[in-house]
């Protein structure tokens, strides 16, 4: 709250938001974070107010990173063992998700179907060391093979709700998510081919999980998480997210 924006309207929104989604255990977890040079005393404050057993995995996560990158900081006996095994959860926690995602995008692939990825499994392939929570996988194809692709993902097996979004196939099993396959990027009440044909264009192909696809560059993948990140406050849907949006 300290660092709130000088414009007096930007404050009242920015501070209204933390009101709605924040608590001072919250505030306390990001401050050490995000601090510039973390210290054992502000390792110490830090998980006397935030009992990780309270918080839940996906916020402690954040402390795991912490952990990975500054391993002078000593964790309590308490804290220090919960906290090394996070990361090995998440980081096989995904491995399901991203198996979907592999035999779908090979299939989209070989049907010379462009695919960009974004979101969670494109943060996975920049930063591999340190998974996060992955509901899906997210990728972006071209609006005009979208019937194909529903068709491709159908002939493997997976289910969908395609008449439940404008802007996506959510392929799925019966048990768990697989692949949102957007062909948008936001709800087409409007027009996005240029949007979208420069985020194909500045995008770099690599390999990721056994598939060509193509990677965003920094400064449309730092617009693509702000933009879901906004979404997100507005219908208060997937809001323990907004703390790996701040992350991403």
């Amino acid at each position: 709250m300290d660092r709130l924006p000088e414009n007096p309207a930007l404050r009242r929104v920015v501070a209204r938001l933390y009101q709605t989604h924040l608590d001072a255990r919250d505030q306390c977890l990001l401050d050490f974070r995000f601090a510039a040079a973390p210290t054992q005393a502000m390792l110490d404050a830090c998980l006397e107010h935030c009992d990780i057993e309270v918080m839940g995995a996906h916020k402690s996560l954040l402390l795991a990173y912490v952990r990975r990158e500054h391993p002078e900081l000593v964790f309590s006996e308490y804290a220090g063992p919960r906290i090394d095994g996070l990361i090995r959860f998440f980081h096989f926690a995904n491995t399901k998700t991203l198996a979907h995602f592999s035999r779908i995008g090979k299939a989209l692939v070989a049907a010379g179907i462009p695919i960009l990825l974004f979101k969670g499994a494109a943060m996975r392939v920049l930063r591999p060391e340190l998974p996060r929570p992955m509901g899906d996988a997210d990728i972006l194809i071209p609006a005009e093979r979208i019937g194909e692709a529903t068709r491709i993902g159908e002939e493997l097996g997976y289910l969908h709700c395609r008449e439940e979004s404008k802007h996506a196939v959510d392929f799925h099993t019966e048990k768990e998510s697989a692949v949102d396959v957007h062909h948008s990027i936001f709800d087409p009440d409007r027009d996005y081919a240029a949007f979208h044909e420069g985020l194909f264009a500045r995008a770099t192909p690599v390999r990721a999980f056994g598939v060509d696809v193509l990677l965003p560059c920094r400064e449309d993948l730092c617009f693509l998480v702000m933009a879901n990140l906004t979404k997100n406050l507005r219908e208060h849907t997937s809001l323990h997210s907004v703390f790996f949006s701040l992350e991403d």
